[in-house]
């Protein structure tokens, strides 16, 4: 019971035996020609591997042409609205600034007539 508050007792850490793997396709893909090869290919299942990853690589191709094209139209886009909103920024200020600023920093001269009238 006392070995439990004792605080010389050092306690193990918990060990786990993770081992991180890698997945490489390409290297799984060779390895399945070889034993197809190895087999004589003696049901088709290396025809239909070949099948498949052609088709698989169709859709590779394909996605990355789609996947640049939106890209491309969504940073145009981002830019259309980056103009827009500079421009329509500019044209406000340039109407409101001056009448914000004669309402909160009046002119001296004005100061100036309001102090001496009650001199």
């Amino acid at each position: 019971m006392l070995n439990l508050f004792n605080s010389t007792t050092k306690f193990k850490s918990r060990e786990f035996g993770y081992k991180p793997r890698f997945y490489d396709s390409d290297k799984e893909a060779f390895e399945r020609r070889v034993r197809g090869k190895a087999n004589k290919n003696s049901t088709g299942d290396l025809t239909k591997m070949r099948i498949r990853q052609e088709f698989g690589n169709y859709k590779y191709v394909d996605s990355k042409h789609k996947s640049k094209g939106l890209t491309s139209s969504s940073s145009f886009r981002l830019i259309l609205i980056i103009i827009f909103l500079s421009i329509g920024s500019y044209f406000i200020l340039d109407n409101l600034l001056p009448k914000l600023i004669k309402n909160w920093f009046p002119l001296e001269s004005q100061e100036y007539e309001l102090l001496e009238e009650y001199d």
